[in-house]
């Protein structure tokens, strides 16, 4: 599978299983407050919710108005007032 198709499969993946609202929209990286503490997201880079793994996708659930962290292994949630830069 190619990246495009594997973005698509999560998505439609966490659409189903959240019932989460997943836009179309490519995020490359957010950051945010959590807790008193800015955090940044970005693909490619180390999980700030779960060290030791690498974000592969920030989805945004348009119904909810937040952001999904997702790694592999967990999915974060981020707010909707985040930072947002796509790809």
């Amino acid at each position: 599978m190619n990246a495009q198709e594997i973005w698509e499969s999560d998505r439609a993946h966490i659409r189903k299983e959240m019932d989460a609202e997943i836009t179309k929209r490519k995020i490359r990286k957010i950051s945010f407050i959590h807790d008193g503490k800015l955090l940044l997201a970005e693909v490619g880079k180390p999980n700030p919710y779960n060290e030791g793994q690498l974000v592969k996708v920030i989805y945004e659930d348009g119904g909810r108005g937040t952001y999904l962290i997702c790694d592999g292994d967990s999915i974060g949630i981020a707010p909707r007032d985040s930072l947002v830069e796509e790809f």
